[in-house]
């Protein structure tokens, strides 16, 4: 872009995406393919340098087209995929500076199985969030109904500042026709290191966990 003339930051607009693994639904259970391809967005970012494996340091917002229906229902409640750009849209705006993370495994095959993760931080510390992204679709085909098994998942966030005193919230998409998008659990946390431990995840789901603290953390 630079070579050219245009700044490093002009948006890029995506209109239209190729992965080998098939198109998602408008399910619930299919929208961890959505969040999982707004995290591979953010690995194949090359925009700066920063602290990840993929030198990327900072998360960065995608444009979507599509009609009105697609995000809501008539009566104006949110449908899955609004959810899962609401989710992603909130990590931009509020916890922008990404974190290194390990135990993600993305896929390339149409029989996919993957586990996506996506984390970042506030400037002043304040914030964290935690996007995980499970998708498992043996058959290739576009799902819509969640996965007949679960997985066992444990989170842990290190290097937090022990002086700081936090809130947390817990969200999944669960297998719940009439509200699949329901906060799991909560709770209030102070130290350096926090601890999710053995909590369920279907096999076609995203879960968002988020901290937060009423002052400034390192």
């Amino acid at each position: 872009m630079s070579q050219y003339g245009y700044s490093e930051s002009t948006p890029v607009y995506i209109t239209e995406w190729n992965r080998n693994i098939p198109v998602y639904a408008q399910s619930p259970a299919s929208q961890a393919y959505l969040t999982s391809v707004l995290t591979i967005y953010n690995d194949l970012w090359e925009g700066n340098d920063g602290n990840s494996s993929y030198d990327v340091s900072t998360l960065r917002m995608a444009h979507f087209f599509a009609a009105r229906s697609f995000f809501w229902e008539e009566n104006g409640r949110i449908k899955p995929p609004g959810i899962t750009w609401s989710v992603y849209g909130e990590m931009v705006v509020n916890t922008p500076i990404r974190l290194q993370n390990e135990g993600g495994f993305p896929s390339d095959s149409i029989d996919s199985n993957e586990f996506n993760i996506l984390a970042g931080k506030s400037e002043n510390g304040s914030q964290i969030g935690v996007l995980l992204s499970r998708y498992v679709d043996e058959n290739a085909s576009q799902p819509n109904a969640f996965s007949a098994f679960n997985d066992t998942v444990n989170l842990s966030v290190d290097g937090l500042d022990a002086s700081c005193d936090y809130t947390w919230q817990h969200w999944g998409m669960v297998n719940n026709d009439s509200e699949p998008w329901q906060l799991i659990a909560e709770g209030n946390f102070s130290g350096s290191t926090f601890e999710l431990s053995n909590f369920e995840m279907n096999q076609r789901s995203f879960h968002y966990i988020q901290l937060k603290s009423n002052s400034a953390c390192q």
